[in-house]
């Protein structure tokens, strides 16, 4: 039987093929290809709905800590943020707001999670 020897193609060919104006065929692939890469992260980034999502897992997990605390029964949340997404104010709605030391506990918890001030923090009783 015969041998059969494989021809394998070298750089050489690439280059070849550069140089008889294949370039003038890749680049403009290349240069769409960047451009898609470039321009995708800005298209594709968060949107507002996305951060309206976020808002409102916040919104939950501070009511379901909320209601860990002695005292304040039923709750409801309701938060403000910024441009960046951060929690500058916040509502409490709850059972137990007629009592100063569930005020002064919620006001606390909520100031030490998103550092904000206790004048951006209300709590108030929740209608039955």
């Amino acid at each position: 039987m015969g041998s059969v020897r494989l021809k394998l193609k070298s750089d050489k060919s690439f280059f070849a093929f550069l140089s008889k104006g294949g370039a003038s065929k890749i680049l403009p692939l290349l240069i769409v290809g960047i451009l898609l890469f470039i321009l995708g992260s800005g298209l594709f980034g968060e949107s507002k709905e996305a951060e309206a999502v976020t808002q409102i897992t916040e919104e939950e997990r501070l009511a379901m800590a909320i209601g860990e605390v002695e005292g304040v029964g039923r709750c409801k949340v309701m938060t403000t943020a910024d441009e960046e997404g951060e929690i500058v104010a916040a509502v409490v709605l709850c059972d137990g707001a007629d009592s100063p030391t569930v005020r002064l506990r919620l006001t606390e918890l909520i100031s030490s999670l998103y550092g904000i001030r206790s004048s951006r923090i209300a709590i108030l009783k929740m209608g039955k």
